[in-house]
């Protein structure tokens, strides 16, 4: 593409036309345009955000029968605001529910924007080498109240603070699909640890045995792991013909349910029904935790967040000491909005009305600065082609 020198010529017309502001994601907009596209013969379609599995079938199935299924419960009993940033009142089906999002980022000492457009003779300034210290910040943040300030010593700490500053209301923690948030207690029940030969003794989370002896029907496996297949047909599943395993890697053609034996038991309900150690954590005290979609960013506000920080940050005096840092990072998060929070909701709408990826970013776009989407989203859409 960068070949045809018209295109490149447009290109630094542009690049210089936007000045210190230069990003991917400018560039990748300026090539989108419908004029440009003509100008130039752009036929192929600019990859975007949703190429890294943000449309592949087990995460859309998760975040359209689980994800999405469990906030329309709670979505009436949320706080919702006009687009004028008011609060508005309607009937409530129980206790209000405040939603917090948690997530992690990373500040750098030396993050600043420094692309620009220089004559070829001028003399190059100097810079501090590398990106400096860094200054991870993991928080919570609802449209309600702003910021809530080991995953798990986090979470207890969260609900001791919502429970004490905010005891009238019921508390959602949503995090995101990271395995470290998914993580299960030792020992728990698993069908990627089942094997098909024999096995070990099965311990508690506690570390101690579960099962130290045990009479077998039939008694053809003493203080011995079954095996799979054994299991399943004690059931009633015929599994002559199947294997332990599709693959290695467990990566079972979509959607099937009983290609392998692993898969029949990976989608019994005693082993889809395990709780992490965060949602164990959580539900004891009081408190649910939903998981957001792999690979939906869009539906976390805390993102927005980050990104307005950094944005603030990158205008703050440049220093490589860890105190600055530190704080700088602190004071431009405590300067978000609320506002902006409040706007977060688009994409659910989007996406429990059916639309995909592509179309829930295009709408987005398109009510820039709505909570929800219009009544009028189909026949705009019909009038654009995106259906």
């Amino acid at each position: 593409m960068l070949a045809d020198e018209d295109l490149c010529n447009d290109i630094n017309l542009y690049l210089q036309e936007i000045g210190n502001d230069i990003t991917a994601e400018k560039l990748v907009s300026y090539l989108a345009r419908d004029d440009v596209r003509e100008k130039h013969g752009i036929s192929q379609s600019i990859t975007g955000q949703y190429s890294d599995g943000h449309e592949r079938k087990d995460v859309v199935d998760y975040r359209d029968k689980v994800f999405l299924p469990r906030w329309e419960q709670i979505k009436d009993r949320i706080r919702t605001w006009t687009s004028e940033n008011l609060p508005e009142y309607g009937p409530l089906c129980g206790k209000r529910i405040i939603v917090w999002y948690h997530d992690e980022t990373i500040f750098y000492a030396h993050d600043r924007c420094r692309k620009n457009w220089f004559h070829k003779d001028a003399s190059a300034k100097p810079y501090a080498k590398g990106d400096g210290h860094s200054f991870m910040i993991a928080d919570y943040v609802s449209a309600d109240f702003g910021w809530l300030q080991d995953i798990q010593e986090q979470a207890n700490a969260a609900i001791d603070l919502v429970h004490e500053l905010y005891p009238d209301y019921e508390h959602i923690f949503i995090y995101d699909n990271a395995t470290t948030h998914l993580k299960r207690p030792d020992g728990s029940l698993s069908a990627l640890s089942k094997r098909d030969a024999n096995g070990k003794l099965v311990y508690n989370p506690d570390g101690s045995i579960a099962k130290e002896e045990r009479e077998m029907e039939p008694g053809t496996h003493p203080n011995q792991f079954k095996g799979m297949a054994t299991i399943l047909q004690e059931r009633g599943y015929n599994v002559d013909k199947l294997k332990a395993q599709c693959n290695k890697k467990f990566n079972c053609a979509p959607p099937a349910l009983n290609c392998c034996c692993r898969r029949i038991l990976f989608n019994e309900p005693d082993f889809v029904g395990v709780e992490s150690i965060l949602e164990k954590t959580c539900k004891e005290r009081g408190v649910q935790v939903i998981f957001l979609p792999k690979f939906h960013c869009e539906l976390n506000p805390i993102e927005q967040c980050w990104g307005y920080g950094k944005r603030l940050y990158r205008f703050y005096p440049e220093s490589s000491r860890e105190e600055d840092l530190e704080r700088n990072a602190l004071e431009c998060l405590d300067k978000v909005p609320l506002e902006s929070i409040r706007r977060s909701h688009k994409f659910m709408d989007a996406y429990s009305k059916g639309l995909d990826g592509r179309q829930a970013a295009w709408a987005a776009r398109k009510y820039r600065g709505h909570r929800v989407l219009p009544a009028s989203l189909m026949a705009d859409m019909e009038k654009e082609n995106m259906k």
